[in-house]
């Protein structure tokens, strides 16, 4: 025996050992066996996937003993900028925090849990630091990170644009303006994070699946689980793939596009791989969920992308024809029509009316473009059959189809049949006529089905982009192919960052129609020079797009200003897109198509994880909400979204038991790290649908935020249904720390100062202000609050001000939010504040919103009423060398201590306990204008008011209509007196008297006038008659136009009865000419049947000629390889990588087989040798020949000047070989030399293998023996 010594390293893990010997004997391989290594003492820490900004989340770290000797231990925490630690000290790094060592005794072969509290204030990963101190012995640092993430709701806008300086769609655009606005209820402090991308290529950002097809993941950003979601893993994949290949594009994935051609290629083999999974048992149909019954519409949907991409992969033909009889003869209705196999809705069709039979029409149009698809791998009577019976009924109820989206499908499968037919062409008129066009010339034309008519031109749907891509599909099928090019201008822009659209059908329908687009129209040569700005501050990127290098990396627009993208005028197209990410603080149900309640309560559990802190019980319902014109009662394939809090986990058992349950009410759940996705294939309107299930509290968590509970339809998720609710019941508020422990806690709070703070005079208030960096400072009114889910929003308007940064005047009405769980401030409606800060967020031009944090100053502004003799007693005492010490509040009195230079004092001020002092000092001429109260100067006509200068002045000009009344009524008084007495009135007395009020009156008016701007009041007036002057001129001549408009309508009648006898002319010679054209229909039919007949028997026929051709007698076979120097500069190049000989037999009702070689080597082989192989097919006579194939193969590479000097090589088969097993599809994998021959070894004997340009390869299969 050999000792073998080895360190095994980490804290706590098993290792598996396993001994392999080789001898001359043979192998030898013994049991593994499992060796568990570990420290003496291990510190393990777990942390929360994400935690909301502003929450207190108590962490826990736990120490095992594996000795059996107790221990002294300690573990501290230390955390960086942005995090608050509670009881946490600064360390010598600026911004960071370190717990104190508080030391345990740690008893042998037990543990000991330790707990730290902390406060995320800034978003993004932070690092926390946890430190094992042992006694006498070195310390461990485990680091982990702490994932924090913004509080509302996330939500994404994304900008489409095209830029087109050729004229090549139809309108040069050589220039866009992205404007980019912030929302009303966005989260405040969260910058929007905004990204742009600009590719030279109509088919956008879908191309990045070229260079990552792990990113057709993220098109949809759906849930998985569900067969049409694996699907989507391979359609998007295939449709590109088809572009590069038909357009020979692959040179715009630069060097490693080969290498990119292989690996897509792999992305779909392994995404059929997946879908076979969804298989039902009998092999035929594909189910919407595993181990569920065939869906008519999925099965319809697998066999159309598993036909296209059988273009580029073999799949098995057997399968395909498999699965187009299950749907004719078992999904096929006598009248032609398809019916829904499953209970599995896709979708609904909000209709008054027959909206089973619009359903019905969808899935037979669907059904049937799938079938026409794949025709060729099945071209039999009996599917011919169905296809014309279908397209017989979607003929026969185009009139009456009502739903846009099912106007376009049947359209798409109409034309598909044949695009030159009197039915076909009727569905494209019929189609053409609903669309929607922007523009004179068109720019833009799409299609809104029937339930979207209400939506408002910019808002676009799913439903939207799926109607205009089979629109688009029609129209490429048909003769006036221009007609699209508004349609792709259109689709284009609709494209999100990353390629995809909003939902599966949109998103495969939409990049078909595009690919097929650019593949069929002449594609421009492209060269551009692109510039993009901001509109205010300047250049941010330049950069050339042509052949060479078409697509640029992602720009981060980080200011919030307009984005300019301009291009000079050259040629080609690019799309330009940007993705806004931003979170708002509410929701909007506005396109919400449910119900939606959620509760939480406490419950008890017998069973749950350790660490478990409190156990609840979450109830989850929802309700379908019909639309005003929808008949039905049940919603289609339906998703229910529940985000769990910080530190919250579901009960795994519960959620197996509701989607393993007898009814398959939840058909899939998936737990993520941020809550539970259940999905349904609908919910019931009647009643609310309910799902339930525990949740565990693994940790303490204190300030919770409220999270989101989403429900919205798989195939509309544009239109979501969202509340907000609390994960923990009512414990909401819970702090983690008390008194003034919770001063770091609260440091993303505001302070307000307190009451009348006399301890700051003007200077030092100045002072500490300007030490919180303010930018901005404002004296406000409140006017309202409003609670908004986790904040609390203030509107307000600026009295004052005394600093800005923003674009606003006096008066503006800006908005104030803080946080609701930050309690120290509450603003009171209709109080004054001093507000000064330093952040601020623009919503509209004149729409400014302030957050409230621990960067502002606040401090209640004081009323006239508030400033009490007593309180001047003690502003006097201030400025006498007396200081203010602090306030007690008692029942009924507030007592301020003053300690003055001689005594200390305690004096009472008699103010409510909401009263605050001023904080500047007063001088003289104030106290003694506070105590001489004047009196208004109209007090000889009746008028009381007394107050200070001031407010003297307020009243006199608030005022004048009440001054003018008590004139007015005094003069009335005298006459009345004169009249009484009988005295003549001294008339030049009274008139001078009058005179000389009416001039005080004047200049008062005068004032007011200057004050509230009534002169331009008075010319608004006057410019306000002289347009309504002109306007009642426009109606006067309107009516007289109206009054010819209605002679010319009385003769319109005769002139419709004309054209109504022209029309039953021209009707009845119409239905002759249908008759005619019915029957020469059926005659070419027939023609076409025997055409068919013909072309099957000349095909058959000339594969059996073929066969005898290829078939060889002695069991040699040469193949010729012209175009040699072609060849090989192709494969170098990667163009053609590899060439396949004929198919060929080696002996009469033998083998089937055909050879491959790699000029330029495969896989490791590449560049250095020559690779060749050969492979066996599926032929016509395996049932006769003996299986596997055991025979060895001679393979050989000809040297023409002398056939002893050949490169020959002999393949031995192995044992077991799949490869070697009778094909099951249409050919085996490949075997043979990966290194047959050195690539230098050819080009030396260059002359001996080619002549004339033609190099010949042989194989030979040679007996066993």
């Amino acid at each position: 025996t050999q000792p073998l010594l080895k360190t095994l390293p980490d804290s706590l893990t098993t290792w598996e050992v396993q001994g392999v010997g080789i001898s001359n004997s043979g192998i030898c391989v013994a049991d593994s066996i499992k060796v568990i290594v570990y420290q003496d003492l291990i510190l393990k820490a777990k942390l929360p996937y994400s935690v909301v900004r502003g929450e207190q989340v108590q962490l826990r770290a736990s120490v095992y003993n594996y000795w059996k000797d107790k221990t002294r231990v300690c573990v501290q925490i230390s955390t960086e900028e942005g995090t608050c630690l509670f009881k946490g000290s600064q360390t010598s790094v600026e911004g960071k925090q370190r717990t104190t060592c508080q030391i345990k005794t740690l008893e042998g072969f037990s543990a000991l849990p330790f707990t730290f509290t902390v406060l995320p204030l800034k978003i993004g990963v932070h690092s926390i630091n946890f430190t094992l101190n042992i006694q006498n012995s070195a310390s461990e640092i485990i680091v982990h990170k702490l994932n924090v993430v913004p509080e509302g709701i996330k939500k994404e806008k994304n900008f489409g644009y095209v830029l087109d300086p050729a004229n090549i769609l139809g309108i040069m655009v050589r220039r866009i303006e992205i404007r980019l606005k912030n929302p009303l209820n966005i989260l405040p402090n969260v910058e929007p994070k905004n990204m742009l991308t600009v590719q030279g290529d109509l088919i956008g950002e879908a191309m990045s699946i070229a260079l990552n097809p792990e990113g057709v993941h993220k098109l949809t950003n759906l849930p998985s689980g569900s067969a049409e979601s694996v699907v989507m893993n391979v359609a998007p994949i295939y449709y590109i793939y088809k572009y590069l290949e038909k357009t020979n594009s692959w040179n715009v994935m630069g060097p490693n596009s080969f290498k990119i051609q292989l690996n897509m290629k792999k992305q779909m083999k392994d995404g059929i791989t997946s879908i076979m999974s969804f298989r039902t048992k009998n092999h035929n149909s594909y189910s919407v969920w595993k181990d569920q019954e065939g869906s008519t519409w999925l099965t319809a949907f697998v066999l159309r992308v598993f036909a296209q991409v059988s273009e580029y992969l073999t799949i098995d033909e057997a399968s395909i024809c498999s699965t187009i009889t299950w749907l004719v003869y078992q999904c096929q209705n006598s009248d032609g029509s398809f019916r829904e196999h499953s209970n599995y809705v896709p979708l609904r069709f909000q209709v008054k009316k027959d909206e089973i039979k619009e359903r019905t029409l969808y899935l037979t149009a669907f059904t049937s473009i799938a079938i026409q698809k794949a025709f060729n791998s099945c071209p039999i009577k009996g599917i011919s059959r169905a296809i014309l019976k279908a397209d017989e009924y979607l003929s026969n109820n185009l009139e009456n189809v009502k739903s846009t989206l099912v106007l376009a499908v049947t359209a798409y499968a109409l034309s598909l049949k044949n695009q030159n037919s009197r039915f076909s062409s009727l569905a494209l008129d019929k189609l053409k006529g609903e669309a929607f066009v922007i523009g004179n010339p068109p720019s833009h034309r799409f299609w809104k089905d029937i339930s979207e008519r209400s939506a408002s031109s910019t808002e676009v749907t799913a439903r939207i982009i799926e109607t205009t891509s089979y629109a688009l599909l029609t129209v490429l099928l048909s003769t006036d192919k221009r007609y699209g090019n508004p349609i792709v201008k259109w689709l284009t822009e609709q494209q999100r960052y990353g390629g995809g659209f909003i939902s599966t059908q949109d998103t495969a329908t939409a990049l078909e129609g595009l690919t097929e687009y650019v593949i069929n129209m002449k594609r421009t040569r492209l060269d551009m020079s692109i510039s993009i700005d901001y509109r205010r501050f300047g250049n941010i990127q330049q950069f050339e797009l042509n052949e060479q290098n078409s697509f640029s990396r992602p720009v981060e627009i980080e200011k919030n200003d307009n984005v300019i993208v301009r291009t000079s005028g050259r040629t080609g197209t690019a799309t330009v897109n940007m993705k806004s990410v931003y979170y708002v603080i509410g929701t909007s149900s506005e396109t919400c198509d449910f119900s939606l309640t959620i509760n939480v309560t406490k419950t008890i559990s017998d069973t749950y994880p350790p660490g478990v802190e409190k156990v609840y019980r979450l109830e989850a319902c929802a309700k379908y909400k019909p639309r005003s014109e929808d008949s039905v009662l049940k919603s289609e394939h339906s998703v229910m979204e529940i985000t769990l809090g910080t530190g919250l986990i579901p009960e795994e058992e519960d959620l197996k038991i509701l989607s393993n349950a007898v009814d398959k009410l939840v058909a899939h759940c998936r737990i993520t790290e941020k809550g539970v996705i259940l999905q349904m294939d609908q919910i019931p309107s009647d009643n609310f649908f309910c799902v339930g299930f525990r949740v565990y509290e693994m940790m303490k968590v204190g300030m919770i935020t409220s999270v989101p509970f989403t429900v919205y339809s798989y195939h509309s998720p544009d239109r979501r249904c969202t509340i907000l609710y609390n994960p923990t019941g009512d414990e909401k508020l819970l702090k983690l720390c008390s008194g003034d422990e919770c001063k770091c806690m609260k440091a993303e709070c505001s302070e307000m100062r307190p009451p009348l703070d006399i301890s700051l005079n003007i200077q030092e208030k100045h002072k500490a202000a300007c030490n919180k960096g303010a930018v901005y400072a404002y004296k406000v009114q409140i006017l309202s609050s409003e609670k908004q889910v986790n904040f609390i929003k203030y509107n307000a308007t600026i009295l004052k001000i005394f600093m800005k940064v923003d674009d606003i005047e006096k008066t503006s009405i800006i908005s104030l939010i803080k946080k609701d769980t930050c309690s120290d401030v509450s603003l009171i409606k209709n109080q004054r504040y001093l507000i000064m800060g330093k952040n601020s967020l623009r919503l509209s031009s004149s729409r400014y919103e302030y957050p409230l944090d621990s960067s502002n100053w606040i401090e209640r502004w004081p009323l006239q009423e508030d400033c009490s003799e007593d309180t001047y007693r003690v502003l006097r005492k201030q400025r006498a060398g007396c200081r203010y010490r602090k306030l007690e509040r008692q029942v009924h009195t507030t007592y301020v201590y003053i300690e003055c230079n001689s005594h200390k004092a305690k004096m009472d001020v008699r103010m409510s306990g909401q009263l605050k002092l001023p904080d500047a000092k007063l001088d003289e001429s104030e106290d003694k204008d506070y105590k001489k109260k004047n009196s208004c100067c109209f007090k000889a006509v009746g008028c009381r008011f007394k107050g200070g200068k001031s407010k003297i002045q307020e009243h006199e000009a608030g005022g004048i209509r009440q001054h003018l009344n008590l004139l007015m009524d005094e003069v009335m008084k005298l006459n009345q007196k004169a009249i009484s007495a009988n005295l003549p009135p001294d008339i030049s007395t009274t008139l001078k008297q009058m005179e000389a009020e009416a001039n005080k009156i004047e200049l008062r008016i005068t004032s007011f006038q200057k004050d509230h701007q009534i002169n331009e009041v008075c010319k608004e007036l006057q410019e306000f008659g002289k347009l309504l002057e002109e306007t009642k001129q426009c109606v006067t001549m309107v009516e007289a136009r109206l009054s010819a408009l209605d002679d010319r309508l009385t003769a319109l009648p005769r002139e419709i009865n004309k054209c109504s006898k022209i029309s039953t002319t021209l009707n009845r010679q119409i239905e002759l000419n249908n008759l005619q054209f019915i029957d020469v229909e059926g005659k070419l039919t027939n023609c076409e049947s025997k055409l068919f007949q013909t072309e099957k028997v000349i095909e058959e026929t000339t594969a059996q000629m073929m066969a005898l051709e290829t078939m060889t007698q002695t069991g040699v076979y040469i193949w010729k390889i012209p175009h040699i120097k072609k060849r090989l500069k192709e494969a170098i190049d990667g163009t053609t990588p590899y060439l396949d000989s004929s198919e060929f037999y080696f002996c009469k009702y033998g083998y089937k087989m055909c050879l491959r070689i790699y000029l330029d080597g495969y896989e490791e082989a590449q560049g250095t040798h020559i690779s060749l192989y050969y492979i066996l097919l599926k032929g016509q006579y395996d049932a006769l020949t003996q299986w596997p194939f055991k025979q060895n193969v001679k393979l050989a590479l000809l040297n023409l000047n002398d056939r002893q000097q050949s490169i020959l090589k002999i393949y031995v088969p192995g044992e077991q070989d799949p490869a070697l097993q009778r094909p099951v599809q249409s050919m085996n994998a490949p075997r043979g030399f990966p290194m047959f021959a050195t690539s230098s070894e050819f080009n030396q004997r260059f002359s001996e293998f080619v002549m004339g340009d033609e190099m010949f390869v042989g194989a030979e299969v040679v007996p066993i023996n």
